[in-house]
């Protein structure tokens, strides 16, 4: 020919697609100790969550094959967030009725993919529905999580398991592991051959290192613990009215105690931490082992089919696994005498620790018991006189003084005399501080004075009137050490003589007031500690008094602290000591 003229038409076109996401798939792992009935539950009821927005789905129960790990139960499900439906006759009448032309559309098609059109308008997707707004939320995914281990936690709560899904992440769950890279098929498939690479290394350290932490606070808690209890145990033996010869017996079988703990905190993590030496030394090799040898015995069992070379292939891995592993030998040998010597010590220490806690706790017991007979005695042997006539008082004495009994209990009027040779006082029971000058409240006039004179009522009353003033009238803060602690009245202040000691009843009431002084020491220590903005505590003298505060300071607690009508109150005292020192900051700033 003469000429020669190439088709206008091309062979192929090619045209850039919309780039749409046309699926979405879903993953989820179950756990391998339930039944496949309650797999099968778990997958139906988890997709009830897209048939109530009727989201289009696939879901399929996977099985562990032997390319996977024997526990490897999942499921796969694939949705498409747009609802969808085929067209039927019908929706090709109601679109001619309102003036739309079919063009390619047939009864059965997608509502998505059909194209209806009208004289002078483009082609438009009639029947197109609109997608579900939930899916394309934030928490979509958590949802999901969320809905999954509902459904797995009640599937193993039906079938007895004690395992439990948690949908957080490790850090709202407080795990200081740090997740994993995912390997994906290809890098698996590498890692059951021995080849290993980066990402393999990286994820190994991470492993070992939450494995670390984790026994490291497991260490720690528990000797926190122990602290704890031989803490609580001897505030308690300090509390109590014990005599020296059975403290002394608490005390040793406290220290045994705590002696014996000790032992099985250090044996118990030790043993545990080699265990984990020992299968992190050996994870890869048992791997590579246990992963060859599963392909070879499916190969055998003829469900799978491998080359020649294939099982040549496996074959040598299996063995190079073997033969590394025995090469460790020493080490297992090493770690298992060391885990079976850790649990034999354990059992020994477990049994000790449990001796000296019944140990402890029968002393304990015993000296309750002794400290409520006591005060059983003490209540059975007083006795009160229903009136007592007073004396014709001393006309050369000028020293006299009434008191005031309890409420509810009987009149007495005793008489007071002037001696220059009256016994000095006694301390109570605990420590006694000075009050301080500047906080110091104003009291009766000293009672060291009182004679007995009126035989054992005036005695009993007497001593009434001593425990009464300790509790309501001696109570003052003080910081002693690191504990804040309310100091009794000085030794001066208070008639306790060297006899009191003898009425059981008194002496008991004292160590009552002493036990609820400690009681709300406790708390007053753990609110400065929590909120130092509020008190300021001075650990030369050991005062304890409100933080002094400007009025902006005042305004921001205020604020920070609204609400709370303890602390408002005292807020309100702290401001009005300002008020009279600065009167304009009263006009400019309030607290509420």
């Amino acid at each position: 020919p003469q000429s020669y003229q190439l088709s206008k038409d091309p062979l192929a076109k090619f045209h850039d697609g919309r780039g749409g996401r046309i699926q979405s798939r879903i993953i989820a792992e179950l756990p391998h100790e339930l039944s496949l009935e309650g797999m099968l539950y778990v997958m139906r009821s988890f997709s009830r969550e897209f048939e109530q927005r009727n989201i289009p789905f696939n879901a399929a129960l996977h099985a562990p094959d032997h390319g996977n790990d024997d526990r490897q139960w999942h499921f796969h499900l694939d949705y498409y967030d747009r609802p969808c439906r085929r067209l039927t006759a019908a929706d090709f009448e109601e679109a001619r009725v309102r003036g739309y032309i079919n063009t390619t559309a047939q009864p059965g098609d997608w509502d998505f993919a059909a194209l209806f059109s009208k004289p002078r308008h483009n082609s438009t997707r009639l029947f197109r529905q609109d997608k579900v707004k939930d899916v394309r939320k934030n928490d979509w995914i958590f949802s999901l999580r969320t809905r999954l281990s509902v459904d797995v936690n009640e599937a193993l709560s039906r079938e007895g398991h004690e395992r439990r899904f948690d949908p957080r992440t490790y850090e709202k769950m407080g795990i200081t592991a740090a997740p994993g890279q995912h390997l994906g098929t290809k890098r698996s498939a590498a890692e059951a051959k021995g080849n290993v690479d980066r990402i393999s290394i990286r994820n190994e350290r991470k492993q070992w290192s939450a494995i670390s932490r984790q026994l490291d606070e497991e260490y720690n808690g528990r000797h926190r613990a122990r602290f704890r209890f031989d803490i609580d145990h001897r505030r308690e033996l300090e509390k109590a009215n014990v005599g020296s010869a059975l403290r002394a017996q608490i005390e040793a079988a406290l220290e045994k105690l705590d002696q014996t703990w000790e032992i099985l905190i250090e044996t118990e993590v030790g043993g545990e931490r080699a265990r984990q030496l020992v299968e992190r030394a050996c994870s890869r090799a048992n791997h590579v082992e246990r992963v060859n040898d599963r392909w070879l015995e499916a190969h055998k069992a003829g469900k799978c089919d491998l080359s020649p070379a294939q099982r040549q292939e496996r074959e040598a891995l299996r063995s190079a696994a073997q033969s590394h592993l025995r090469g460790l030998s020493p080490l297992r040998d090493a770690g298992a005498e060391i885990i079976t010597i850790s649990a034999e010590a354990c059992l020994a220490a477990y049994s000790q620790k449990a001796e000296c806690e019944r140990i402890v706790q029968d002393l304990i017991r015993d000296c309750v018991r002794r400290e409520a007979e006591l005060c059983r005695e003490a209540s059975q042997t007083t006795t009160q006189p229903s009136q007592i006539a007073s004396r014709q008082e001393d006309p050369g004495d000028p020293a006299t003084g009434t008191a005031e009994p309890p409420e509810g209990s009987q009149h007495f009027t005793i008489r007071v005399q002037k001696s220059s040779d009256a016994k000095k006082s006694i301390a109570p029971t605990r420590p006694a501080f000075e009050p301080h000058p500047a906080d110091q409240k104003s009291t009766a006039a000293p009672v060291a004075g009182i004679a007995a004179v009126n035989g054992p009522a005036e005695e009993a009353a007497r001593r009434m009137r001593v425990a009464d003033r300790l509790k309501y009238e001696g109570l003052r803060i003080r910081c002693v050490g690191e504990r804040i602690q309310f100091g009794d009245l000085a030794g001066r202040q208070l008639d306790v003589r060297s006899t009191d000691g003898t009425d059981k009843r008194f002496m008991y009431r004292l160590q009552r007031i002493a036990r609820q002084q400690d009681v709300e020491l406790s708390g007053l220590s753990a609110h400065a500690r929590a909120y130092p903005d509020r008190v300021r505590l001075d650990r030369a003298t050991g005062d304890f008094s409100l933080s002094p505060l400007s009025p902006k300071e005042l305004v921001v607690l205020d604020r920070k602290w609204r609400g709370e009508p303890e602390y408002q109150r005292e807020l309100k005292q702290v401001f009005e000591e300002h008020q009279k020192q600065d009167p304009t900051g009263g006009r400019e700033y309030s607290v509420r």
